[in-house]
């Protein structure tokens, strides 16, 4: 499987949950199967566990609204996992773009630590091993401990399951107060859960604004239209990671200063900001790739093996390493249009990197 290899927790010692709409199945693509929950805290996210591995492969997952199969399924468009998730329990969050608005109401967020008694619905098995994931399911459990980052939960008496993990931990009056993350291997004894309080400032409250509808400006990058004050959002030619916000036009004075009127739509010269070929001063202004010595972003190649686009060579820039450069007929160094309005990779720009660049021969 291409998620991680965490235990995936379903609510033992629960009972069938028809309501709880906001609570939703993280599903397969291909099967429609359901291996990890997720809760609805915006018209257009939901927030998950981190090891659930949505943001490896966003197009090879789904969102199921709905108490079970068949429901009501949504594509997604970007995931993102807390930058200091490290394959543990600290940090295990993500949150995932919906590709069409929620069709439930979002859910507030607890702005304290959880208390003693809460409630946990999830998608997950009714035992450990019982392989009968994918209905909702609902039940309570009690708190046993709480450090700054998690807590722990004690049967009261339910637990999270494998295909819990991501669902939430309610607080009496319905908050979201945190997010399964694992348990022991019977579903029996204890489960452990991501407090969000401690993750709002840092993480889930500039994703929420960087992609409410409404929140990019002409050139700025997006995902879906409504994100755009102009009302659309286009993928770039050259590079189909990068999505911007642009507008008709007749002419360049109609678009940005950055940007040219070229088929009846304001665009970028290309490359595009971000793309191959692209000025950069570090790899987060990269698309994909990185930010060689020439200030250009480049990806890593094999000599022979075509990996270059067109008008780009494979080339060896000292010890181990072979980025895509341009040929120089096409003008080693002339790079294009610069950084743009705002980024144009959406993760980057809310989770800096630190940048490194590699040697290039261009001068």
């Amino acid at each position: 499987m291409w998620w991680l290899p965490l235990l995936a927790l379903p609510v033992t010692g629960g009972v069938a949950d028809d309501a709880d709409p906001a609570v939703v199945a993280i599903v397969r693509a291909d099967t429609g199967a359901a291996f990890c929950t997720a809760t609805v805290i915006s018209e257009r996210v939901v927030l998950t566990a981190a090891h659930c591995g949505v943001q490896n492969d966003p197009s090879a997952v789904r969102v199921r609204f709905g108490a079970q199969a068949p429901g009501v399924t949504i594509e997604i468009l970007d995931a993102v996992s807390h930058p200091s998730f490290d394959n543990t329990e600290s940090h295990d969050l993500a949150l995932v773009l919906l590709a069409e608005p929620a069709p439930s109401a979002a859910v507030a967020l607890l702005s304290a630590a959880p208390p003693a008694m809460v409630r946990i619905v999830g998608f997950g098995d009714t035992a450990g091993g019982a392989m009968d994931a994918g209905r909702k399911r609902e039940g309570t459990a009690m708190v046993t401990s709480t450090t700054p980052l998690s807590i722990v939960l004690g049967p009261s008496p339910a637990l999270p399951c494998n295909g819990d993990s991501g669902g939430p931990v309610f607080a009496p009056a319905g908050e979201l107060a945190a997010v399964i993350s694992r348990g022991d291997p019977a579903c029996a004894t204890y489960g452990k859960a991501t407090r969000v309080d401690v993750h709002v400032t840092d993480f889930i409250a500039p994703y929420l604004a960087a992609t409410a509808p409404g929140s990019a400006q002409l050139g700025d990058a997006c995902r879906y239209d409504a994100q755009c004050t102009t009302g659309s959002c286009i993928e770039a030619a050259d590079e189909p990671l990068i999505h911007y916000c642009s507008k008709s036009c007749t002419r360049d004075s109609d678009c940005d200063d950055a940007m040219i009127c070229e088929r009846d739509a304001c665009r970028y010269r290309e490359p595009t900001p971000g793309a191959i070929g692209s000025t950069c001063t570090r790899d987060r202004e990269c698309a994909r790739g990185e930010c060689i010595d020439s200030g250009t972003c480049s990806i890593r190649c094999v000599s022979g093996r075509d990996d270059c686009p067109a008008d780009y060579a494979c080339e060896h820039l000292g010890g181990i390493e072979f980025f895509c450069t341009p040929e120089p007929s096409g003008g080693c160094c002339d790079s294009g249009a610069g950084g743009g309005r705002g980024a144009l990779v959406l993760a980057a720009a809310l989770y800096l990197t630190t940048g490194r660049r590699r040697s290039s021969r261009c001068t």
